[in-house]
């Protein structure tokens, strides 16, 4: 049998911020379809359901990539209040 991707829960701990929580998932799910290659190959009879598991997975690297891109620009924006604010501070004393 083909793991299941555990997509719901793995964006239900994204939105909350939990990314332990999302990586932990994330890395049960890598060990059991590793298991499931090792014990069982995918093959002809089982290739579209593979191919399906493959996309989901793509699917959520995408949404993965674009949260953290989205992280990295908050922190730059951040990052360049902080300058504006140090900026004022400095020429305020």
């Amino acid at each position: 049998m083909i793991p299941a991707l555990p997509l719901a829960r793995v964006k239900q701990a994204m939105e909350a911020g939990d990314w332990d929580r999302a990586s932990a998932l994330l890395t049960e799910h890598e060990r059991t379809v590793r298991e499931t290659i090792a014990t069982a190959p995918p093959d002809a009879r089982n290739r579209e359901a593979w191919l399906g598991l493959l996309h989901a997975q793509r699917e959520l690297v995408e949404q993965l990539s674009a949260a953290r891109n989205e992280a990295g620009s908050a922190l730059q924006r951040l990052r360049q209040a902080n300058r504006g604010a140090a900026a004022y501070k400095g020429a305020l004393g």
